[in-house]
């Protein structure tokens, strides 16, 4: 019997919980999908029914973290924990799309809801308050995985990054970095995620992906600075290069897989929507540009309510930003955290009160 079962199968999750997990007497850790690659030392819960897994498991309390899948085996665990009387918690990585959390497939965003919820900021509460969560349930942590990076920005020296930018942009040479982190090709996302009304860019005219429509803009505008840039794509997890074989030849550079972060730490310009990658960043003091489509997609991001974080829905506005760009626009700006009390012990700090109170 384990005090605490973890189970994640999304990165953004399993990042959150990833310096927690050890802390926690009698945790068990279990994941799936993308999540294994960022806690490989979790054991994977492949071919495993929610029963069978709260049976073989036993745990006083199951925690999970949320994702945007409405067929989640996450859901299903949550479902059947209610069931068996196990106190459950879920933690939420990112702000967007509350209402989708815990739906899964019907029109009731509480559907599957957990006993107690754990929140990386107020906008966050706000949203799951607003859907009918019980205040009371719910903890304010803040994003453990923001105290990972900023470690490693404070630790990096010029001497270090530059060893990075040798070994992930061989061919940049003497020339800006500039990578745009793409949040996923009209392939993998929900219609939601395509143009719709609201949206101030539209690319090239063709293009309905959110992700696309955005890329189309960044390319347009940043080939026209008077610096010589090296431009990167970095691709989302789940696409394939094909996904963009139309904008391949228009890059210098495109990656995927690897260690994201380092290659942000290498990168001098780092421009995207709202992805967590973005926002890590924005929180490691990397010059920072969100290009959104859609401006009311803003609040999607908690990092983006820094507003020296140029955030740009009008594509004259991004070249003015773009051929504004000289040597001092690469400089460095150190974000320090909000809370006296790093989000890890906070999390852990919550998990602990509710076995304690549970």
């Amino acid at each position: 019997m384990a005090e605490f079962l973890i189970l994640v199968e999304d990165p953004g999750p399993a990042n959150f919980i990833r310096n927690v997990y050890g802390r926690l007497p009698g945790a068990a850790l279990m994941a799936s999908g993308l999540a294994l690659d960022v806690l490989p030392e979790a054991r994977s819960v492949q071919a495993q029914t929610p029963e069978g897994l709260l049976t073989q498991i036993a745990p006083r309390i199951l925690v999970v973290g949320t994702t945007e899948n409405r067929q989640s085996f996450t859901l299903g665990c949550l479902t059947e924990a209610r069931k068996r009387g196990i106190q459950t918690v879920a933690f939420v990585d990112a702000r967007m799309n509350a209402e989708r959390r815990f739906s899964g497939n019907t029109d009731q965003p509480l559907q599957h809801a957990p006993d107690w919820l754990l929140v990386p900021d107020d906008k966050t509460r706000e949203s799951f308050i607003a859907l009918g969560f019980p205040d009371q349930k719910i903890f304010v942590t803040g994003y453990p995985h923001f105290d990972s990076i900023r470690n490693i920005a404070q630790s990096q020296t010029p001497s270090s990054r530059q060893r990075l930018r040798k070994d992930l942009f061989p061919g940049a040479a003497d020339r800006p970095v500039v990578m745009f982190i793409a949040e996923g090709s009209r392939r993998i996302l929900a219609p939601e995620y395509k143009r719709r009304s609201g949206y101030q860019m539209f690319g090239r005219g063709q293009a309905d992906g959110r992700t696309e429509i955005a890329l189309e803009e960044f390319i347009d505008a940043f080939r026209q600075s008077s610096l010589p840039l090296y431009l990167v794509m970095r691709i989302h997890p789940k696409d394939f290069r094909e996904d963009y074989s139309q904008y391949l030849g228009e890059l210098d550079l495109v990656i995927q897989g690897g260690n994201a972060v380092e290659s942000v730490l290498a990168s001098d310009l780092v421009a995207g929507l709202t992805s967590m990658l973005l926002q890590e960043s924005i929180v490691m003091g990397v010059p920072s540009l969100s290009i959104l489509p859609n401006p009311q997609e803003r609040s999607w991001a908690s990092a983006l309510d820094d507003i020296s974080v140029p955030v740009i829905s009008n594509r004259d506005n991004l070249l003015k930003y773009v051929k504004a760009l000289g040597p001092h626009s690469f400089a460095r700006n150190f974000v320090q955290g909000e809370h006296s009390v790093p989000a890890t012990d906070r999390v852990v700090n919550a998990l602990t009160e509710i076995a304690r109170v549970g």
